[in-house]
Parts: C-alpha cells; structure tokens; sequence
C-alpha cells in the first residue's frame, strides 16, 4: 500500500493495537518501504523508513 503519511502512520498505530493519535510518534519519511508483519501472533513492525 501507499499513500499520504498521516494515514499511514494512523493505519501503523492501529496495527499495532494502539490509540488512532499514537501515529503522530511514528516518523515517516518520503519515499521509503515499511513493513508491518507477524512475530508469532503479535502484530509488530517488521521494517520502518528502510
């Protein structure tokens, strides 16, 4: 998926079972790949502004 960072870093914060407004901590610069991935059955970042 792409798209405008503030929806990502809201989708981020979401994915990660937080509060919609933690999204705001997670800085997302243009251009770069992340990644949202599994560690068993935690929902966790795999790879962020990569």
């Amino acid at each position: 998926m792409f798209g405008h960072g503030h929806a990502l870093r809201a989708l981020t914060a979401r994915w990660l079972e937080q509060p919609v407004d933690e999204g705001r901590y997670f800085r997302l610069d243009t251009s770069t790949l992340s990644v949202l991935g599994w560690e068993r059955e935690t929902p966790v970042l795999l790879r962020w502004n990569s």
